[in-house]
């Protein structure tokens, strides 16, 4: 007890000589403790404060900066982005915790306030990337509208290529208008598939019946035919507008077709069926052409004077009688002699005849003229066996 009582006294003591070092230090001790009972019953806490562009952000550590970068590198298409981020300087502060900008809003005003940097979007086509666009909605705007350019009601339109877009941030200097890229865009194809319906005639087949008894060139129709009818439903796949593909889904017939039934003569025309000289007045007339000629001319060329009559070379039927250029012929008379044979009178001035007249060897059926591809007036005179012209001189002789 006394011991005690002796360690109190020289406690005393110390603390009446010192009194005036002790008693700052116990203010300050309890200062101390009054300030850290404070910031944790206030929310507050040490943080950093620093400026970009026109905005003054808060955080919890200066970590925080990079890991917003973070955040922005992962969310662009090219990672050089980084470098248009500009280094911040920070001041140590105290700050409430609920005023703490997080990293996503640290993010978001890095890129708002760096020129270098625009949220764009991306077209990329089979996975490739095309291009770039600032701004989030023009790009896709404008492909629906190309895609959709070639529809047509109840269709369905997709482009040909895999065509993708994404959102992410891009450096400015590497973005491009929409003006720039509408070209590119253009071209990519696109399918549209669409279901036509619609009716088509079937032809129906003739029947001749040949008889003796009428002579040739007589043709009548005894049944006249009539188109069969059938409606149907295709799908069609067009590209760019033009078709590829038809897949026929359903046809059915309305009507079927009704032939046709005609009778042409067989008997031979009188007047004769061997061949003649084609102009009236005999053979002193002047050949300019003959067939062949180094040029492929199919007949002869006789030349004379305009209004000489022209005759039948041998009896037929006229099966054109025509004017105008008719492919350089000009006016013309073409008549049909029975068994694929057939006479044609060109570059005419007059004709005597008309379609479906019968006509006998010498008769006259037209006027030399000037008419069609000529340099004077003349008749072309042809021969034609089962469609081919042939010489003239084999029937006529040489001229």
């Amino acid at each position: 007890m006394q011991q005690f009582l002796s360690i109190v006294k020289k406690c005393y003591n110390f603390a009446k000589e010192n009194i005036r070092i002790i008693v700052p230090a116990v203010f300050a001790l309890v200062s101390v403790i009054a300030v850290i009972v404070s910031v944790n019953s206030c929310d507050l806490t040490v943080a950093y404060t620093f400026s970009y562009g026109d905005k003054t952000l808060c955080v919890r550590d200066t970590v925080d900066f990079n890991a917003a970068k973070t955040i922005i590198k992962m969310a662009s298409a090219t990672g050089d982005v980084e470098n248009y981020i500009d280094e911040p300087v920070f001041t140590k502060t105290v700050a409430m915790r609920s005023q703490l900008d997080n990293v996503n809003s640290v993010a978001e005003t890095i890129i708002e306030n760096t020129d270098g940097i625009v949220v764009a979007t991306i077209l990329r086509v089979n996975g490739e990337y095309v291009a770039c666009v600032e701004g989030e909605t023009s790009l896709d705007e404008y492909l629906e509208k190309s895609r959709t350019r070639y529809d047509k009601d109840g269709s369905v339109s997709a482009f040909v290529d895999k065509i993708t877009t994404e959102k992410a941030y891009y450096p400015k200097s590497q973005v491009k208008t929409l003006d720039e890229i509408i070209e590119v865009i253009d071209k990519l194809s696109v399918k549209t598939v669409s279901t036509v319906s619609g009716k088509y005639n079937v032809a129906y087949s003739t029947t001749v019946i040949k008889d003796k008894a009428k002579a040739v060139g007589y043709r009548a129709t005894k049944t006249a035919g009539s188109y069969g009818v059938v409606s149907y439903t295709d799908e069609v796949t067009y590209v760019n507008g033009k078709e590829s593909s038809r897949e026929r889904l359903e046809s059915k017939t309305i009507k079927q077709p009704s032939n046709e039934v005609i009778v042409v003569g067989t008997a031979a025309i009188s007047g004769g069926n061997s061949f003649r000289w084609p102009l009236a007045g005999g053979y002193f007339y002047t050949m300019t052409s003959y067939y062949g000629d180094g040029r492929g001319h199919k007949g002869w060329d006789i030349a004379g004077s305009t209004g000489t009559p022209i005759c039948a070379s041998m009896s037929g039927v006229v099966t054109e009688a025509s004017s105008g250029w008719n492919g350089g012929y000009g006016t013309k008379v073409v008549l049909d002699h029975g068994n694929g044979v057939k006479t044609v009178y060109a570059h005419c001035q007059k004709l005597y005849v008309k379609v479906g007249d019968v006509v006998t060897g010498g008769q006259v059926i037209a006027t030399m003229g000037n008419t069609g591809r000529s340099t004077g007036p003349h008749l072309h005179f042809e021969i034609n066996i089962n469609g081919s012209a042939v010489n003239p001189e084999i029937y006529l002789g040489k001229r």
